[in-house]
């Protein structure tokens, strides 16, 4: 008993090691992590039964399910990018970003009448954001040295039975979003570097977010979604120069900017099989604008 009871620990630390779920990302903004489930589950969430996380995979699914409901989480991200100038031969010289940890965060709510056939709810999270930190040192550091970029969704949604086993859903998409960027300026070869640094908050940007959800049968669930593209403009930005030689000072003075970044649309169709109690399988297809 006691050799059974160390083999069955082994094998549920195995299963659980397994559980943890490693991501190779390029160096691109969309954050996909709309809930713990989801993410647990490869990112599917589209077309599985409902949770409060539907306010962001899947409005459609929400009057489907049969409790009220509150859901708080987040992630923590640690991203690591390389640089590798493959143009010069036999080159030994790389270089790696020195990243601070991100927390992608979600948080959502939803509720409607017992009996009802209608859902309502509302939430927030982080489906796009990006960081980086080189330093002044690296080759690249006339185009980049640091950069952070997030961006806030709020909905409002709505979600509607329209049968016993279909329902659509609707959701109103408030965006928030703010960004820095700094960069060497290539005006000096004097310590330290002169640089330059760009921060502002964007204008509130709108979209939408609509889903579908079926029980085709007790076995299979069929779910569409499709969440709308928000342009993040930033107009007013402040600039910032440091280390200024003072033959440049009239030249490089504080000044504003504008800017603009799409924050793409996602469509996505997914099918989920049952075949027993304790076991579900999975195909999701996302299609980013």
């Amino acid at each position: 008993m006691k050799h059974l009871y160390k083999l069955r620990n082994l094998v549920v630390s195995m299963v659980l090691m397994t559980c943890i779920q490693v991501s190779a990302l390029a160096a691109g903004y969309q954050v996909y992590l709309p809930g713990n489930r989801a993410t647990a589950m490869g990112n599917l969430g589209v077309g599985l039964r409902p949770d409060a996380s539907s306010i962001y995979v899947n409005p459609g699914a929400m009057a489907m399910m049969e409790h009220n409901e509150v859901m708080v989480g987040f992630n923590p991200i640690f991203a690591n990018i390389a640089f590798y100038n493959s143009e010069v031969a036999n080159s030994t010289y790389q270089v790696n970003t020195d990243n601070p940890m991100g927390t992608p965060f979600h948080a959502y709510a939803v509720w409607g009448p017992k009996e009802s056939k209608w859902k309502f709810g509302i939430g927030a999270y982080t489906p796009f954001g990006s960081g980086a930190k080189w330093g002044e040192d690296w080759q690249g550091r006339f185009l980049l040295d640091e950069i952070s970029f997030k961006a806030i969704y709020t909905q409002a949604t709505v979600s509607y039975a329209i049968l016993d086993n279909l329902s659509v859903g609707a959701g109103f998409i408030a965006m928030f979003g703010s960004v820095e960027l700094k960069r060497v300026l290539d005006v000096s070869s004097d310590a330290p570097p002169t640089t330059i640094e760009l921060s502002g908050d964007s204008e509130t940007g709108f979209g939408y977010n609509l889903g579908l959800f079926w029980e085709i049968s007790d076995k299979f669930l069929l779910g569409a979604n499709y969440r709308s593209k928000i342009e993040a403009k930033l107009n007013g930005g402040d600039v910032k120069f440091e280390n200024v030689p003072p033959s440049l000072v009239s030249l490089l003075a504080p000044n504003k900017f504008d800017a603009s970044l799409p924050l793409p649309s996602q469509t996505s169709l997914a099918l989920t099989f049952l075949p027993s109690e304790p076991w579900t399988v999975g195909v999701e297809a996302d299609f980013v604008g």
